[in-house]
């Protein structure tokens, strides 16, 4: 089973063994990096598909940090009959941040399944299917 670490230090092993580039954390709409909150999250399975609903208003943006999920969602429905407080956007983060405990448990799940696959696959490799092999195998 893989041990715990902050979601910091594995991401930055992730991008330095694929040779990412390190982006600025600016959070919001200049950031390409989101905070994960499961209430203005949607996403599939395997996060291959990701939706966010960013408040364009900071104060109303600053609520996802409440970690009791009634409360901020009380706290959204009431900023949304405001004026100009319920404007959002939706958008695809380039990616998510999973930097609450409270928020862990999808990436988690994730992570464990994906952590499953991969070490399957090293006690017995998976086959190469046909799709997965490119262009320059054809020539």
């Amino acid at each position: 089973k893989r041990r715990e670490e902050t979601c910091e230090w594995s991401m930055a092993l992730a991008m330095s063994e694929l040779d990412l580039h390190v982006f600025p954390w600016l959070q919001g709409r200049n950031s390409p990096q989101l905070d994960y909150v499961d209430s203005l999250t949607d996403h599939d399975r395997d996060f291959r598909e990701v939706s966010y609903r960013l408040y364009t208003h900071d104060l109303v943006y600053s609520l996802r940090g409440i970690s009791n999920a009634p409360l901020r969602e009380a706290l959204l429905s009431v900023a949304q009959c405001l004026p100009g407080m319920g404007e959002y956007v939706e958008l695809t983060p380039y990616a998510l941040h999973f930097g609450w405990w409270h928020q862990k448990q999808h990436i988690n799940e994730f992570a464990e399944r994906v952590w499953s696959r991969l070490s399957a696959e090293q006690a017995r490799p998976r086959p190469v299917r046909p799709e997965e092999i490119g262009s320059e195998m054809e020539e």
